[in-house]
């Protein structure tokens, strides 16, 4: 328990909490859904709001206050703001114990001269919403705050440790203010708390395309969460999609022209999908990156994608585009078979572990005809 003479209460505790819970945890009581959706990052807390509520049974009074059960000890009780206390005569409210009869449990109020004595039935219901907290209780309140601090930033706070001695108001206010600057922040995240994930997507085209007749190749991605809320907290907290090339079989001219469009500019270092995009698409396709080769005559060929957000996913629709113009007949050169991408997702893995999707789909390759 937090040292006698503490003065942190639960009520003053849950304000802080809850603005963790806002940006660490599930963006309560913003968050997806709201008006306010980039907040959360989807993480699991340590930390809780503190119950306030004691009931008494009338044959447990007394041992509970006299053995300090609930933290409710005879000496921190002692000067503690009392939220309603219910006895037989009536209700006493927004009062302050002033002294406890250590021999008969009877607690004297500031505002009353009457006794509500613990060991009789005259007491129904304790309800006190500043109950002093436990030093587990504040360890876990500022873990979180520094889990949130060092997703930011790649440090812990100054002054983070584990607690010993007495925890006093200032600590609470100090802790306050930082929650609040993080909160401001909250979209900052330092690319050290990240992890790029191996290939966990890829699809090739097992045939040969372009030339006159089919001029590009397209398939759609799908890449699924466990719901609307997760798929917004894994782009809250770092998490980005992205796309890699995978040359073709280096046969024709112009299938060295695409290795170098797909191994050199569509790579999964530059072709990301973030928090930034994501807050810009909707259920109308939304065209995100396009690139063109830039030596003719394939200076027309492109890569393009779109995305839509759906509940629960996004769709990719990838197309590679043959836009060279062939002089003639005998000068028709196809792309050869194999080429396509890989699908890499980053996350975050560090003070914070976010959500990731729960599964990525790639459908096969289909050829289209379209200049």
């Amino acid at each position: 328990m937090a040292s006698v003479g503490t003065r942190i209460y639960s009520s003053d505790y849950n304000a802080v909490q809850i603005k963790v819970r806002t940006v660490l945890g599930d963006g309560y009581p913003y968050g997806p859904g709201t008006s306010y959706p980039d907040y959360g990052y989807g993480a699991t807390l340590l930390s809780s709001p503190v119950n306030n509520t004691r009931d008494y049974s009338t044959s447990t009074v007394a041992a509970d206050i006299s053995t300090g059960s609930y933290s409710l000890t005879l000496s921190s009780i002692t000067g503690a703001r009392i939220g309603k206390v219910v006895n037989a005569t009536g209700v006493v409210s927004n009062s302050t114990v002033t002294a406890i009869n250590t021999v008969t449990g009877a607690i004297s109020i500031s505002n009353s001269t009457t006794s509500i004595v613990s060991s009789g039935s005259q007491v129904a219901l304790y309800y006190n919403n500043n109950i002093l907290i436990t030093q587990k209780q504040w360890q876990n309140l500022q873990d979180d705050v520094n889990a949130i601090n060092k997703h930011q930033t790649n440090a812990n706070f100054a002054g983070y440790g584990t607690i010993s001695g007495k925890v006093t108001v200032s600590n609470l206010s100090a802790l306050n203010t930082l929650i609040d600057t993080l909160t401001l922040t909250r979209s900052a995240v330092n690319a050290a708390q990240l992890t790029l994930d191996p290939a966990v997507a890829s699809r090739t085209v097992p045939y040969s395309w372009g030339g006159i007749g089919n001029r590009g190749i397209q398939n759609i991605a799908y890449v699924t969460f466990n719901s609307a809320s997760e798929m917004q907290c894994f782009f809250n907290s770092g998490g980005e999609i992205s796309f890699g090339g995978i040359g073709p079989t280096n046969v024709t001219a112009q299938d060295a022209a695409w290795i170098s469009l797909l191994t050199t500019v569509f790579v999964n270092t530059s072709v990301r999908f973030t928090r930034t995009e994501f807050s810009r698409i909707g259920p109308i396709p939304f065209q995100w990156y396009q690139v063109e080769d830039g030596n003719a005559p394939y200076n027309l060929n492109t890569i393009t994608i779109s995305a839509q957000k759906f509940n629960n996913y996004i769709l990719f629709r990838v197309a590679f585009r043959d836009g060279h113009v062939p002089l003639g007949a005998s000068t028709v050169d196809t792309v050869s078979s194999g080429a396509g991408y890989e699908l890499y997702q980053k996350r975050s893995t560090g003070a914070v572990t976010g959500v990731q999707p729960s599964s990525v789909t790639l459908t096969a390759f289909t050829t289209f005809s379209a200049v």
